[in-house]
């Protein structure tokens, strides 16, 4: 606190002191194996697209559910995202008390939505969303939420807090992308699959981001900040069980040092970590 150590002066040189010793700490940290049910996965869609909630954010579900069927973790979020889903996320509802969190939290996403919009709430997404195809927030959210895969939802937690269950687990966070990866990142996530259909590049300065474009044609335009395109699932024979194994082997080289190319271009962002107020 600027006030409480005495002005800025001071305030930098102890952030220094700070950073330098989390840099001895991370310089000394060897690598080990682990098993998979170590991983904690975050899932990220930005720039969707029309083709965003039929190829790479179903393809992502599948890669949710590979990794909570081997005991790991994986996070959804982006509140904003998951407005006129209520339904079905419900259903998913490991028991009552998560689905009374899960519309708690939505309903909150919602009213702040109405509050700052207006009326017409419910339709307004981004230019780029509408011109890539998209028409509505529950269109867009429909498509979001599949990121999820089938599995049940464990639990709701705050923005940024490490969950205490593993599993398929909601991040009450906001739907910006650069806020609501650095809320994946505090609460523990050592991997970020974010879905693009539009080409947003942003990656992370902590966690690294693997960039999943929607279809071939973003893929070719932008393979320095594309790992991966599920615009194959396009092509005739491409299944999604292919595009599981593939993701799979990409999470896997990633968990194992391969550096993404967020990481190779430098394109990662950092945001301060704050409340999950976006009325303010």
């Amino acid at each position: 606190m600027i006030q409480e150590i005495g002005g800025t002066v001071k305030a930098v040189e102890k952030g220094v002191e700070i950073a330098q010793r989390m840099v001895e700490e991370a310089n000394r940290l060897e690598r080990v194996e682990c098993p998979i049910s170590d991983l904690m996965i975050g899932l990220e869609c930005g720039g969707s697209d029309a083709m965003s909630g039929i190829t790479a954010n179903p393809a992502i579900g599948m890669l949710s559910d590979w990794v909570v069927e081997r005991g790991g973790t994986t996070v959804l979020t982006e509140m904003t995202e998951l407005i006129g889903t209520m339904q079905v996320l419900k259903s998913r509802a490991r028991n009552e008390e998560v689905a009374e969190k899960l519309e708690a939290a939505v309903n909150k996403a919602q009213e702040i939505a109405v509050q700052v919009l207006g009326e017409k709430a419910g339709y307004a997404i981004a230019p780029g969303n509408m011109d890539g195809g998209m028409t509505t927030i529950q269109e867009k959210a429909l498509g979001c939420m599949r990121k999820g895969g089938t599995s049940p939802i464990m639990d709701v937690v705050g923005y940024g807090e490490r969950p205490a269950e593993k599993g398929l687990i909601v991040m009450d966070g906001p739907g910006n992308d650069a806020e609501s990866i650095t809320g994946l990142s505090a609460m523990g996530c050592q991997l970020i699959f974010f879905t693009t259909g539009r080409g947003n590049p942003l990656g992370h300065v902590v966690t690294p981001v693997v960039k999943i474009a929607s279809n071939d044609e973003l893929y070719e335009k932008m393979k320095d900040n594309i790992d991966m395109s599920c615009g194959v699932m396009l092509e005739e024979g491409y299944t999604f069980d292919d595009m599981q194994q593939d993701m799979v082997k990409l999470m896997l080289r990633v968990a194992n040092g391969e550096k993404t190319k967020a990481e190779i271009h430098d394109t990662k962002a950092m945001v301060c970590l704050m409340s999950w107020n976006p009325a303010v």
